[in-house]
């Protein structure tokens, strides 16, 4: 069983303080990371506004971003035609 671990992490100027397992810290300082990128690209871009609104912007844009890497990851269309097209091959074959 992994030991617990308290990590602090500061996210658009916010610190919190988690308990997480060991294996987890690696990618939650990494998301961390990542949401502060965005909120300072999405301030660099339109200057200084309301914290919830940039929030719900960086949320919306990093929601998308997840959706559209699982989507272009989602090999299920493809295995679909690849096995239709084996099978297909493999009907030919048993013709001959």
């Amino acid at each position: 069983m992994d030991e617990k671990l308290n990590i602090n992490v500061t996210v658009a100027g916010h610190l919190i303080n988690l308990g997480i397992e060991r294996d987890q810290e690696e990618l939650l300082r990494a998301a961390a990371k990542r949401v502060n990128e965005e909120v300072n690209q999405y301030t660099a871009v339109y200057g200084e506004m309301q914290k919830d609104r940039l929030m719900t912007l960086v949320a919306l844009d990093m929601a998308y971003q997840h959706l559209d890497a699982e989507r272009k990851n989602d090999t299920q269309p493809v295995m679909e035609v690849m096995n239709k097209l084996s099978d297909e091959i493999e009907d030919l074959v048993d013709l001959k």
